[in-house]
């Protein structure tokens, strides 16, 4: 009783497992190893001894028996033993043990997250299209041939993340038109690289606004404090409200004339210049626009010089008109402009009307007597019509014993002059002739000429009244005397003679020689002043306007 023992592990039969253990003096028996079911054996033997205070002993060998843990770290119903992958992180334990990472801790994987992230480009210039380029985003990752990706994430800095675009290639673009007048100039967004393995690094961008100098004008004003940035002299605002575009100079707040109308388009001929032909009145969508009117070159424009156009829109003539000699309708074109020098232009068809109490007889002139090689007599004449109208007839009127026969001309041919042949005249027979003319107004025949043929004892006029007077279409009346002298009705005593053209030669005490047609009748040439005179019509006493004096007398 009260004896003091002590143990120990010896050597001997059973001790072979004694080194896996370690046992204390008071008899606790102890693992030196530890020990995995699935890897060591599952018995061992010792060899214990047990010694009194006396060293008196005792030895005896025991089995020990290693019992298995049931090890499933992550829980995937494969023990941890037959597990590839303990921690189930991904990466196989053989995987890990070669990275130095541990197999048996999720958070301890074969891989690095990515370590750094740069923006090679952070600024954008103001009104660039959505979709412009900002800069290139870059990560670094440790882990040899990582693939990347980047994306824009919520977070801390992320707060202008929508304004902003970026894709797979990690180009980092605009998402809205930038204003630096009306926004603000730095903007935040935050990125995040991720590997394949899903480790991540997030950082926070400050992106830059630039200012671009906008004069769309150039008038030194940037557009942003410039309240007018066309120049086309319509505020911006007012543009706005106008709804045209305050940035186009051909885009006002003013609305071009819609239309233009003449109210009156004919004038009557032979109105002094200066009549009045029509009214112009514009249109114009703006109210209390004010309007005038211009004469402009272009399409239709020929007979602009013959108008006038006030800035009222009263439209004159600028020439007289004679609707015979003239063409009866004209082409002008009228320019209509605002207070804002917006424009309309539209041509308009002017006419000239006949004024019938202008319509004037046919003329006759240059009556000549010739014979042809045959002798046959030939007269050769000039004639025609004033202001376009038509001639109708002309020829020759042959009188004769109390009859008379009209030779016509070909009006065919020039009339330059007509020539009409007189066929099968009576030798003895005295004939009388004139030229004659009709147009719609009426008929025109020239001064008488005496024709015989072998017989030239007749005097120059065709025949006397009964009275005895002779009354001659274009010389007037004059009484014959047996001497060859005259007494003319107005002209009073002269002597008067036929030349080889139809003219006559006139005499008179005061003046001479005087010469005068038909057709050129009350002109006489004065021989003596080698000038004209016009007899003008007044009784007595006789009366001349001299052309070399510019007065009568």
């Amino acid at each position: 009783a009260n004896a003091s023992l002590s143990y120990s592990l010896v050597d001997g039969n059973g001790s072979i497992d004694n080194i896996l253990f370690s046992v204390d003096a008071n008899g606790s028996l102890s693992s030196a190893v530890v020990f995995d079911f699935e890897n060591n054996e599952s018995n061992y033997s010792i060899r214990v001894r047990v010694t009194d205070e006396h060293n008196a002993s005792l030895e005896k060998a025991f089995t020990i028996s290693l019992l298995n843990e049931i090890e499933d770290l992550d829980g995937d119903g494969i023990e941890d033993f037959y597990d590839a992958d303990d921690d189930n992180d991904g990466f196989s334990d053989a995987n890990e043990i070669a990275y130095g990472s541990d197999p048996r801790d999720a958070y301890s994987v074969a891989n690095a997250a990515p370590s750094s992230l740069e923006l090679n480009g952070s600024v954008i210039l103001e009104n660039q299209p959505i979709g412009s380029m900002i800069g290139l985003l870059q990560g670094s990752d440790p882990d040899v041939n990582a693939s990347l990706s980047y994306s824009l994430v919520d977070g801390n800095g992320s707060m202008e993340n929508s304004l902003f675009n970026l894709d797979a290639n990690r180009t980092l673009s605009s998402a809205v038109i930038f204003d630096y007048e009306t926004n603000v100039s730095n903007y935040f967004i935050r990125v995040r690289v991720t590997d394949e393995h899903n480790a991540y690094l997030e950082k926070t961008f400050a992106i830059s606004l630039l200012n671009e100098i906008e004069d769309l004008d150039g008038d030194g004003v940037e557009d942003f404090y410039d309240a007018d940035d066309d120049n086309d002299a319509f505020s911006d605002a007012k543009e706005t409200a106008y709804g045209s575009d305050p940035r186009d100079a051909d885009s006002v707040a003013n609305a071009a004339p819609s239309d233009l109308n003449l109210n009156g388009s004919a004038i009557l001929e032979n109105q002094s210049i200066g009549a009045v032909v029509g009214l112009l009145q514009g249109i114009d969508p703006d109210a209390n626009a004010a309007l005038s009117y211009f004469l402009v070159d272009g399409n239709g424009s020929i007979d602009n010089p013959l108008f006038s156009l006030d800035e009222n829109g009263t439209l004159r003539s600028a020439v007289l008109f004679d609707y015979e000699n003239n063409q009866s309708n004209y082409s002008i074109r009228v320019r209509v402009t605002d207070e804002h020098n917006a424009s309309l232009e539209t041509v308009f068809a002017i006419r000239v009307l006949d004024d019938p109490s202008d319509d004037l007889l046919p003329w006759v002139r240059g009556l000549n007597l010739h014979f042809d090689e045959n002798g046959t007599p030939t007269l050769s004449f000039e004639a025609g019509t004033e202001h376009g109208a038509e001639l109708l007839e002309t020829g020759i009127l042959l009188t004769f014993a109390g009859d008379q026969q009209r030779f016509p001309a070909d009006l065919n041919g020039t009339g330059d002059p007509y020539l009409v042949s007189l066929d099968g005249l009576q030798p003895g027979q005295a004939y009388r002739y004139q030229a004659y003319a009709r147009n719609q107004v009426g008929e025109t025949l020239s001064a008488m000429g005496k024709l015989s043929i072998g017989d030239d004892s007749s005097p120059w006029w065709v025949e006397t009244d009964s009275d005895g007077w002779v009354r001659d279409s274009w010389i007037g009346s004059f009484l014959p005397t047996e001497n060859g002298w005259l007494f003319h009705s107005r002209l009073g005593w002269t002597y008067a003679q036929q030349d080889e053209v139809g003219g006559l030669w006139i005499w008179l005490k005061e003046e001479g020689w005087l010469w005068s047609r038909a057709d050129l009748f009350p002109f006489l040439y004065s021989n003596d002043r080698g000038n004209w005179l016009y007899l003008l019509p007044t009784g007595s006493p006789l009366m001349f306007l001299d052309y070399a004096i510019g007065s009568a007398r």
